[in-house]
């Protein structure tokens, strides 16, 4: 199951296809299973610099579907510049 929660997030794009996501554990959140992946993503800010984005994906243990995605606090102001 693990395997296919990591093809999701992948799939969706949520992290970069070279890049291994970090950990993942099993919790439960509001009475349900979920994965709990911590993942990064590479962005480039004003097209040069490049930046990795951390973030920790949560996807539901029974039906597979991506339930919440927890980006760094900063992510909002570097979005504005990073493409």
């Amino acid at each position: 199951m693990p395997d296919e929660a990591l093809a999701i997030i992948r799939q969706l794009k949520i992290t970069d296809s070279g890049r291994m996501p970090g950990e993942v554990r099993i919790l439960v959140r509001n009475n349900q299973l979920e994965y709990k992946i911590s993942a990064s993503k590479l962005q480039k800010l004003l097209w040069l610099i490049p930046i990795v984005i951390p973030q920790e994906v949560y996807v539901s243990a029974d039906s597979g579907g991506l339930m919440a995605v927890q980006k760094s606090p900063l992510y909002s102001f570097i979005s504005l510049f990073a493409f």
